[in-house]
Formats: structure tokens, C-alpha cells, sequence
């Protein structure tokens, strides 16, 4: 849910509006060598490699005689996991990494026989001589010290030049690895400040009354408005009335949004949901709505998910048996 109300938000995370709010920087030192689990960042995140390749062990069942997750031709997978190759078989497959901790990056694995193994970054493949046996291959430390390091996205890439037998291949990729503590304080510096623009920057500055809504969108390289938005239940309140649950200096603005919608969002005959023009703060009576939203969001209000004073949940309430 965070992540869809984020992504419902998006002219906040421009980086150009963060210019007018900037958030302090958590993603640690440009490079990171050799990280391991007592590894950190520069501000003192954790580092931990993570193994991020899908199917690992190529002891997923096949599908139309293709690989899971991987692209290419001119291999079998074998019962209980494994992938033989035949000669001139090549198979790739992507490598998702963090730009910070790349010089960490390891490849692992077991070969009955010999591959070659590459990875791409956009440019010229760094290719390791045929290995064989178990492996450990420290490419993104390799990288580095020839003074080309790595830029994700990443594509590894496998070739066999006579039969083998791929047993696991296995990619550590170095990541942040905060502790719940640590991550609910970055999420909370985050949210603070994506809603201080929705607060400022999308403020309603029209009409008679001023209201807590979400009014406008804005340009997101000026702050000048854009769009006038009407009135009602939004992602933005969805996110500061949950935020406003675990961070008090969010309540007071919480509290007013949530006054406007019970008030000016509420038919107050039906209970049912409208919408208000920012600009007059008349009723949109004509205009769609997604009643459900709403009074979904009214019962998980009332069951506690959302703060709100004792008078606003037995307004909730009075809507639901509406």
C-alpha cells in the first residue's frame, strides 16, 4: 500500500522538487569495497550481500523447453536441479545491483566442466577465463582495480564451448540491509517530507474557506500550480492519516483534512462520498466518484487504522449506517 500511495504521489519525488526540501542522503559512499555483513555506509547503514539471481539452481521445472528466468538456447535442465549444456550453448540473464556497493559484486557456482561467464554493464563484457569446479569469481573488485567499475543495470551471460554440467550460479550483489529501526526513521524522514510539499505546495489557496485537501498538482520544476484538484478522499490523505498515527507533529493537519472530508466529502443526508471544488468549495454532485474508496477508507478509520479524534470516528460511523 506505501508503495502504490508513493507512486500516486509522484510529482513530490522529482529530483528537482527536492530542491525545494531536500532530504538528507542515506545511500552511503560512492564505492564500497569488498562489502560484507559487518560492512557500512557512510552513514552508518549496513551493508549485506544479497544473492539476487532467479533460479539459481536451475531446479525450476521447464517451460516449453525454455529456462526460467533465463534467455537462451542450447541446455537441458536436469532432474533435481542443474543445467547441462551443450557446445556453443549460451544463456543470459539480468543482475540487478545498487551503483554504491558494485564493487562487491561476487559470482559463485559449481561446473562439471567448463563455462565462460561475462557481465555487461552497457559497455565492453568483462570476461573471466573458462571455471571450473566450484567458483568464486570477484568480478566487481576486478572491475574496479582496472578502473572501469561497473554501472548497473547488469546482464550476466554463460557459454559453454564443449558439454558441461552448470550444478548453481549464484550472484551476491552488496545492498543496504537497515535494521527495522533504521528503516521506519529513513520511511519517516521520507513521508515527512513528501507531505510538507502536498502541504505547501498543493495547499488551497482559493475559495472561502481553506481547506486541508490536496488542491493542486504543481510544476515540478518551478512549484508554480498546474492543475486544481477537487476535494475528497485522496492517496494523500490515505498517507497522512497513516502517517499521522506514529509521528504526532502530523496530527494537527491530519486532523483538519480529515474535518474537511466528514464535512465537505460527505453528502450530509446519504452519508455517501462527493466531491468540492477547491476554488468555490461548492459541491461536485455531478462528477464521478469512486464511492467504495471512501467507505472502505471510513471503516478502516473506525476500526483504529487511521488516527482521528473520538468525534470524527463516531462521525465515520453516522456514515457508514447512512
Amino acid at each position: 500500500m506505501l508503495c502504490a500511495t508513493l507512486l500516486l504521489l509522484g510529482p513530490a519525488l522529482n529530483g528537482s522538487v527536492r530542491e525545494l526540501a531536500p532530504v538528507s542522503a542515506w545511500v552511503g559512499s560512492p564505492s564500497i569495497p569488498e562489502p560484507d555483513a559487518g560492512s557500512q555506509t557512510a552513514v552508518g547503514l549496513p551493508v549485506r550481500p544479497f544473492q539476487l539471481l532467479d533460479n539459481p539452481g536451475f531446479d525450476l521445472p521447464a517451460s516449453h523447453d525454455r529456462v526460467p528466468y533465463w534467455s537462451g538456447t542450447g541446455g537441458s535442465l536436469q532432474a533435481g536441479g542443474g543445467l547441462r549444456l551443450g557446445a556453443g550453448a549460451r544463456y543470459r540473464q539480468p543482475i540487478a545491483a545498487w551503483a554504491p556497493g558494485i564493487d562487491g559484486l561476487r559470482l559463485e557456482g559449481a561446473v562439471d566442466g567448463s563455462v565462460l561467464l561475462a557481465v555487461v554493464d552497457g559497455d565492453e563484457p568483462r570476461v573471466e577465463p573458462a571455471v571450473s569446479g566450484a567458483f568464486t569469481w570477484e568480478v566487481g573488485r576486478e572491475a574496479r582495480e582496472a578502473g572501469a567499475s561497473f554501472v548497473p543495470r547488469l546482464e550476466l551471460l554463460v557459454e559453454a564451448q564443449e558439454p558441461c554440467l552448470l550444478e548453481g550460479l549464484r550472484a551476491q550483489v552488496p545492498l543496504p540491509a537497515p535494521s527495522e529501526e533504521q528503516l521506519r526513521d529513513l520511511v519517516s524522514e521520507e513521508l515527512a517530507v513528501i507531505l510538507s510539499w502536498w502541504r505547501e505546495l498543493g495547499a488551497d489557496g482559493s475559495g472561502p474557506r481553506r481547506t486541508r485537501f490536496a488542491a493542486g498538482l504543481w510544476d515540478v520544476l518551478t512549484g508554480e500550480p498546474v492543475l486544481p484538484l477537487p476535494g475528497w478522499y485522496s492517496a494523500y490523505t490515505d498517507l497522512l492519516l497513516r502517517a499521522a498515527v506514529h509521528d504526532p507533529a502530523q496530527r494537527d493537519q491530519a486532523e483538519g483534512l480529515l474535518d474537511d472530508v466528514l464535512e465537505l466529502a460527505t453528502h450530509p443526508e446519504t452519508g455517501l462520498p462527493r466531491k468540492v471544488s477547491c476554488v468555490t468549495d461548492e459541491p461536485l454532485d455531478s462528477v464521478a466518484v469512486e464511492v467504495w474508496l471512501q467507505l472502505q477508507f471510513l471503516v478502516e478509520l473506525c476500526e483504529g487504522r487511521y488516527h482521528a479524534r473520538p468525534d470524527q470516528r463516531a462521525r465515520a460511523r453516522w456514515s457508514g449506517r447512512a
